[in-house]
């Protein structure tokens, strides 16, 4: 799940928690989306609350990474740990995505 866009100017900032699955991925994405074709030039996810996360969220992480370079924004990604972070390291997105 996901708790209110908090945006200032430029930047949108979210605290994730819990549980991300299929369909509040869908929604995460879409709103990220059209946060940078907005003109939103910096996107700062938090999972520091985030206990739990599926394949689709990955997908939809590097989705909205490329939409992002695309159209000169950043996406961020803060406190990411433990086995969230385990499973960004196993799949060397850690690599690819900015995290924080």
């Amino acid at each position: 799940m996901f708790g209110k866009w908090n945006t200032k100017s430029v930047r949108v900032e979210m605290a994730l928690t819990g549980s991300l699955y299929l369909n509040d991925v869908q929604a995460l994405q879409a709103g990220l989306i059209r946060c940078i074709d907005e003109g939103n030039k910096r996107l700062s996810l938090d999972f520091s609350q985030v206990e739990y996360i599926d394949c689709t969220c990955l997908g939809a992480l590097v989705c909205v990474h490329k939409r992002a370079q695309e159209k000169g924004s950043l996406l961020e990604l803060k406190g990411v740990q433990g086995r969230i972070l385990y499973l960004f390291e196993l799949t060397r997105l850690d690599k690819e995505l900015l995290i924080v």
